[in-house]
């Protein structure tokens, strides 16, 4: 479906968001950049607010034409993740946290670069496609100078709106995806009209509706300049 294209930061996710076909899940990328450029990665797929119709969606094969994935099935793409971001050079310190009884799951590890912390994601988005290949959308999302950060987004909203099926449209329209950035210094503007920077100064918060995202009327493309 048209969110496999539109979600391909970490397609590593998509076993999980699949079976969320009934109820709402946020979506949290949440990064830390400190001066010399590097940081921490930390991606969250939090499914809590459908912890009900989950209960018991789990209980069978398949729901509304999509396979219900066993939890070994999905352990084992997220072992498979940590497996590959740990083969990669400039990436350390791995984990993972798999909340089965409110469906929170995470990702998260340390990058020397944010170069670095590109190459992870592409990586991932390779391992994760039927094809073996990297998925446009998944390249280069980010860009360090010292004195600035900045949020590309490379999916194509003309191209692939448009493609988008009613089943595509009720599973984003509940759902929400929210890029967090934090810094050692504080910040002294963001160019997103939707991303609200913190009270102490040091980060900036975007939260957006996937469905707007997929649509074209919102975008997670955010250039911060820091202090």
């Amino acid at each position: 479906m048209v969110f496999r294209k539109f979600s391909s930061l970490a397609v590593f996710a998509l076993a999980l968001i699949c079976f969320a076909l009934t109820g709402c899940f946020e979506i949290v990328e949440d990064i830390t950049v400190h001066a010399d450029g590097t940081g921490t990665f930390s991606y969250t797929v939090n499914m809590s607010q459908s912890k009900a119709q989950l209960d018991g969606i789990m209980k069978l094969d398949s729901t509304e034409g999509y396979r219900v994935p066993r939890k070994s099935s999905i352990m084992a793409d997220i072992e498979t993740a940590k497996k590959t971001l740990n083969n990669l050079n400039g990436i350390s310190a791995v984990s993972s946290t798999a909340d089965w009884v409110n469906y929170i799951f995470n990702i998260k590890f340390n990058f020397n670069s944010v170069q670095t912390l590109n190459t992870s994601l592409e990586a991932l988005s390779e391992q994760f496609t039927s094809d073996h290949k990297r998925i446009p959308e998944a390249s280069n999302n980010f860009f360090w100078t010292g004195k600035g950060f900045e949020r590309k987004s490379h999916y194509d909203a003309k191209t692939m709106a448009p493609k988008l099926g009613q089943k595509d449209k009720d599973i984003l329209r509940k759902a929400t995806y929210t890029c967090i950035y934090r810094f050692d210094t504080d910040v002294q503007s963001c160019s997103n009209a939707d991303a609200q920077i913190s009270k102490n100064g040091k980060s900036v918060m975007l939260r957006l509706n996937m469905l707007q995202l997929a649509q074209g009327e919102k975008s997670m493309i955010n250039a911060i300049k820091l202090r």
